[in-house]
């Protein structure tokens, strides 16, 4: 199921932002 992927994929993206401190 891509959806599937895609969700793990904006669950990462936002870990990272969090990493960084985009947000």
């Amino acid at each position: 199921m891509e959806v599937l992927e895609g969700l793990e994929v904006l669950e990462g993206l936002e870990g990272l932002e969090e990493e960084h401190g985009y947000r």
